[in-house]
């Protein structure tokens, strides 16, 4: 059966067809596709479904080759010297497609193993660039060092109540900015509480707990330049704060097999039996402890703070120290430094003593020693 120039084939071995357009040599014709595409096709894998002008195939061939003889070309090279003239048969360049080929890693066809990669979370607050950082307005980044994409939620507390912040999905391996905080809004920085989602777009993985975490972000911090220090994901000092940090020591526990537990546990009774009690007289013990709540000794700049922000950061390095001498359980008694000024800060702590302190009695602290302006409490 002759196929020739014109006529219309369809593929034997795969869908679709076209007209024939050219012929290569005796069994491969150039066969042009409904999508525009030149074919090298084989003739025996062809078939003929509409018939063009009568030409035979050995004289489509013939008249092909005769015209590519008659069409030899002369190139001129750089030097401008005739170069050797092409053969006498040019045979049209076969066309050429990729085939695109899926194929799978060997680590694919391997049984599934339990990943190890660790979920670390930060908050990091970055002076902007060229300005001193205790007086700069400051970038707050969410920083994602981790192979798992994160879901969060950001609120704020006030008064046992959340407000929400901001929310979003942080990819793998990235940092995102999140808000700006500005200079004179430092101080309401509080508290934010944190809900997270980890999970995997593409890669099997092992699914981990949601998280809601509480991070507490000291505005006294904020105000030290000694609080912004270098790490490894900006190029400012900055202060970061830790969301997340999976301790690498889980993933060794879990290797662990029942006679190791066994092992250790029975290592620790054995050094239980041994240890002495210390004795109690060796516990040392503190007579006086001195805090001076002067705002220039909490803070090394005050630029951008109001009256109320200074009084805050100072109530709160109060309570910090009364409930860590308390807890101590070593300090007989706590003395305030807080100047005599308006009196607001000295009539602030003396309300805070009165209503969650009632236990503990207070007087004016030794004026030989400390000047007006301080407070003694009794704390044993």
């Amino acid at each position: 059966m002759a196929i020739k120039i014109g006529d219309k084939v369809k593929f034997l071995n795969s869908v679709g067809g076209g007209r024939v357009v050219g012929i290569i040599n005796k069994t491969t014709l150039n066969v042009l596709t409904d999508d525009d595409f030149e074919i090298p096709s084989i003739i025996t894998e062809l078939v003929k479904v509409e018939d063009a002008d009568p030409i035979s195939l050995d004289a489509a061939y013939t008249k092909n080759s005769s015209k590519d003889s008659e069409n030899k070309k002369k190139k001129q090279g750089v030097s401008g010297k005739q170069l050797v003239e092409e053969e006498d048969f040019i045979q049209d360049e076969p066309f050429k497609f990729e085939k695109k080929v899926v194929t799978f890693d060997k680590q694919d066809e391997e049984p599934y193993q339990r990943p190890s990669d660790d979920w670390d979370l930060y908050m990091v607050f970055v002076p902007q660039k060229g300005t001193d950082p205790t007086a700069s307005d400051l970038d707050v980044y969410l920083v994602n060092d981790s192979n798992y994409d994160t879901i969060y939620h950001i609120a704020t507390i006030k008064d046992k109540l959340h407000k929400s912040y901001k929310q979003g999905t942080i990819e793998a391996n990235t940092k995102e900015k999140i808000d700006t905080l500005k200079r004179n809004n430092v101080a309401e920085v509080n508290e934010y509480i944190y809900q997270l989602l980890p999970f995997k777009k593409k890669d099997l993985y092992l699914p981990k707990a949601p998280v809601f975490k509480s991070v507490k972000v000291a505005a006294v911090k904020l105000s030290k330049t000694k609080s912004y220090t270098s790490n490894d994901y900006f190029d400012e000092p900055s202060v970061l704060f830790t969301i997340m940090k999976e301790n690498q020591l889980e993933n060794e526990v879990i290797k662990l097999t029942d006679a190791d537990v066994n092992k250790i546990i029975v290592q620790k009774e054995s050094q239980s039996k041994q240890a002495v009690k210390p004795k109690e007289a060796s516990r040392k013990e503190v007579v006086q402890h001195v805090v001076d709540l002067h705002i220039h000794e909490l803070l090394e700049s005050e630029m951008g703070l109001s009256a109320k922000d200074m009084l805050d950061v100072q109530m709160d390095r109060f309570r910090n120290e009364m409930e860590d001498a308390i807890s101590n359980g070593n300090i007989h008694k706590l003395v305030f430094i807080h100047g005599v000024g308006n009196g607001r800060l000295k009539m602030e702590i003396t309300r805070e003593l009165d209503a969650k302190y009632r236990k503990y009695k207070y007087q004016d602290a030794s004026f030989k020693e400390f000047g007006y302006g301080a407070t003694l409490i009794f704390l044993k």
